[in-house]
């Protein structure tokens, strides 16, 4: 196992729809749940930085 663990920021900048689609539907659907779920978290995290913000004010 020499290969490092991608850094999270590299995941994401990764354009799901430049890669290739799997063979298996339960692994395409699969996947549209995780990137569901990953722009769900990040803008919980958005909704927060503003409201961080929006505190210190």
């Amino acid at each position: 196992k020499g290969a490092e663990e991608p850094k999270p920021m590299e995941l994401a900048s990764i354009d799901a729809a430049n890669l290739p689609s799997p063979s298996n539907p339960l692994l395409a659907i699969r996947l549209k749940e995780l990137e569901l779920e990953l722009s769900r978290q990040q803008y919980q995290s958005q909704l927060l930085q503003v409201r961080a913000v929006e505190l210190e004010t």
